[in-house]
């Protein structure tokens, strides 16, 4: 139940996000529907796109800042 959650949250942030990408720019006022289509598509992918990467940074911060419980797992065994 929280994943779902979660996913439709995230849903609705990506939503937003293209959404208010996509509202501010005077091109975007002035053109078609189809226009306002095409730029908000690839402004969904690019906000589409960050969430892999921050949750890779993020673990990869983890990861270094981590203390290995026991450091003789990584001499290996003999």
């Amino acid at each position: 139940m929280k994943t779902k959650i979660f996913s439709v949250g995230l849903l609705i942030l990506v939503i937003c996000g293209t959404l208010y990408a996509t509202s501010d720019l005077a091109v975007i006022k002035e053109s078609s529907l189809m226009t306002k289509l095409f730029l908000g598509f690839f402004a969904a992918i690019i906000l589409l796109q960050i969430i892999p990467g921050v949750l890779l940074f993020s673990g990869l911060i983890k990861g270094i800042f981590t203390r290995e419980a026991n450091p003789q797992n990584l001499k290996g065994k003999s």
